[in-house]
């Protein structure tokens, strides 16, 4: 909030502010350049170490797994931030519980590691995401999705059906690698 003072009476500012509200992006960075105000923005790039979990329940009968469904129809496994301090098998246990439900469950073992990155229609930065997938088998739950992060629904599928119908193809293979 101190930058927006500092913009609203720099007297070099302040026109440019004024005229970038009627030209397009290419127009108002030819402006610049051609004043010699323009230096290229660099890229960002902003790191982040995620969790994601694979919950499991078993019974006699069959095997279900645990997955979540945003508002837009795309369906994950759990997943979300490693926050400071904290193992990654531990953010994985935390995530399955506050995203869908879990009340308890045992975490086995770390199946795999994954990155991507993207850049948000909003930012400025390219983040580049490294997440680390656990088997956590599940022990008791009351399925309800985290609406407040954007989820619809917190359901239970056979690994068949969550490998069909996970959005993204490395939880598919996460899931594949215990259960195919």
């Amino acid at each position: 909030l101190a930058g927006l003072s500092e913009l609203n009476t720099s007297p070099i500012a302040y026109p440019i502010i004024k005229l970038a509200s009627h030209l397009t992006k290419c127009q108002y960075e030819h402006n610049l350049k051609s004043r010699g105000c323009y230096k290229k923005q660099e890229t960002r790039v902003i790191n982040h170490l995620s969790a994601s979990a694979v919950v499991y329940f078993k019974n006699k009968v069959c095997t279900k797994i645990l997955l979540i469904k945003k508002t837009d129809g795309r369906i994950f496994l759990p997943k979300g931030h490693v926050g400071y301090g904290e193992k990654p098998s531990e953010a994985a246990l935390r995530e399955a519980k506050e995203e869908a439900g879990l009340i308890s469950g045992i975490v086995k073992r770390k199946i795999g590691e994954y990155s991507y990155t993207f850049t948000p229609e909003y930012g400025f930065a390219t983040h580049s995401k490294t997440v680390s997938t656990y088997l956590i088998e599940g022990k008791k739950i009351r399925l309800k999705a985290l609406a407040t992060e954007g989820f619809t629904d917190a359901f239970l599928a056979s690994p068949n059906e969550a490998i069909k119908l996970c959005s993204f193809e490395d939880e598919k293979k996460m899931i594949a690698e215990v259960f195919k």
